[in-house]
């Protein structure tokens, strides 16, 4: 039953409709996501990391707008919103150089 009206506000909104009665609206499934994606990153900054080679984190989360969202949908119009795996997400970035990212630091953290 979620999945389904998750399904039909994923259409409405690659379609520019507004979401049927008794369909979950983009700003309570962005609300819940982007707060997901929150108490992750409170976690991870909060979390001893003694073994790691850096003491610099830097944590964010985010959300997709609903811009980017509908846009995602558009071009992979065989998506459906509960397959979306990007809705929300944390990176952490921290000062130890890495390899691959020519010592920037990167979402791995630089770490291997």
């Amino acid at each position: 039953m979620v999945q389904r009206r998750s399904q039909t506000l994923g259409r409405s909104l690659a379609s520019g409709q507004s979401p049927p009665k008794g369909c979950p609206q983009y700003n309570e499934v962005m609300l819940w996501h982007n707060n997901l994606a929150a108490a992750v990153a409170t976690r991870l900054f909060v979390t001893n990391w003694q073994t790691c080679r850096s003491d610099t984190f830097d944590i964010t989360a985010r959300s997709k707008t609903l811009d980017t969202l509908v846009q995602k949908l558009r071009r992979e119009d065989h998506l459906s919103l509960d397959e979306v795996q990007d809705l929300a997400g944390v990176r952490v970035l921290t000062g130890a150089q890495d390899e691959h990212d020519g010592g920037t630091g990167g979402e791995d953290g630089g770490m291997k």
